[in-house]
């Protein structure tokens, strides 16, 4: 792969809709508000056919904040009841998969039975059983069912992806991965290394094993977790995951292969101690710096609408469906079996 053709593939995520879409929202939390409404109001002014028509949130004062600040012109406290009147398109689920969940597994399989799609906030619930279920009831029902593993849309992760696979590397035989939460709370593993489980899949291309271990400086919020993968292929990574580096914020990527490697950094919308998000491609043949064509919050969210909106128009799979997501999610649990048995606790 010359440098030109790197240009060419590590591009800006793109799709097309042929069609108008109505859209509802199920739960208009702090996710919803800070990445989900905002992705979607950008999509409009770009032109694209999302109209968000209603939305439903149990607590009143984020219905008032939803019809208030976003304009969504209806607005109910019964997701049922929303789904029965406003006949939605598409349904955005982003109830919190613990302080929500089984009204989130309700959610999914109330949209499945009125023939809504369906996108699902990360991560898809908190046990396995429950996420099948929502995979069945979709499957079931003949709807597309997407997760939002939104970092895979992150500028850097989405470009290394595409570079990846189109051999710009050679055959991947290594990767090592950082991310940085500073500060955050004790739910941190099932919350945030779901992206991490998630992205040692969708960088490598092939789902691994997992080893894990754990240093936790106090019962909330420092603590660092650090993971062993092993593919099929042969290839290994390895990822850290800390919330006790307040000076470190965002992601750092190594990706080696046979014939280069790709070694990047991304961040979040408040990290202003790194630089903007960029990844360096290495070979014989040249090398190159792609930097961050667009911001992770909130276009990687339209991203994954997008996504699934132009998979349902075409007839195939997201690029993050259900049951591709069901492999992130079984990482994910047994890293969180490992974890619990070694700290000899839960880490609920």
């Amino acid at each position: 792969m010359t440098v030109t053709e790197v240009l060419q593939v590590g591009r800006t995520p793109h799709f097309v809709l042929r069609r108008r879409w109505r859209l509802a929202l199920i739960g208009v939390g702090s996710i919803a508000q800070s990445a989900h409404l905002p992705a979607y109001r950008k999509g409009q002014q770009m032109g694209l056919p999302i109209e968000v028509i209603a939305a439903a949130d149990v607590e009143e004062r984020r219905r008032e904040q939803a019809r208030r600040l976003w304009g969504i012109p209806a607005v109910y406290a019964d997701f049922r009841e929303m789904l029965e009147k406003e006949r939605p398109d598409v349904v955005d689920i982003t109830l919190h998969w613990e302080r929500h969940a089984d009204a989130k597994l309700a959610a999914v399989q109330a949209a499945a039975e009125q023939g809504c799609h369906i996108l699902l906030q990360k991560p898809m619930a908190a046990t396995l059983e429950q996420c099948i279920a929502m995979v069945e009831a979709a499957k079931g029902a003949g709807v597309l069912l997407a997760v939002n593993q939104n970092a895979r849309f992150a500028p850097t992760f989405f470009a290394a992806r595409r570079l990846t696979e189109a051999g710009a590397i050679g055959k991947p035989f290594a990767l090592l991965l950082r991310s940085d939460f500073p500060n955050r709370y004790a739910t941190m593993v099932h919350d945030f290394c779901v992206h991490t489980m998630d992205l040692l899949r969708w960088l490598m291309g092939e789902t691994p094993t997992i080893e894990a271990a754990m240093a936790q400086h106090d019962e909330r919020f420092r603590w660092c977790v650090t993971f062993l993968a092993r593919y099929p292929s042969g290839a290994v990574a390895t990822a850290i995951d800390t919330t006790c580096t307040p000076y470190a914020k965002g992601w750092r990527c190594e990706l080696h292969g046979t014939e280069g490697s790709l070694i990047g950094t991304e961040r979040y919308d408040d990290a202003v101690t790194m630089e903007p998000p960029k990844l360096h491609w290495v070979s014989e043949r040249g090398e190159i710096v792609l930097r961050g064509a667009y911001r992770y919050v909130p276009d990687a969210f339209l991203w994954a609408l997008g996504d699934l909106l132009e998979a349902a128009e075409q007839g195939r799979n997201p690029l993050c469906s259900g049951e591709d997501n069901l492999q992130t999610m079984r990482l994910l649990f047994e890293a969180e079996r490992i974890l619990a048995q070694k700290l000899g606790k839960s880490l609920a």
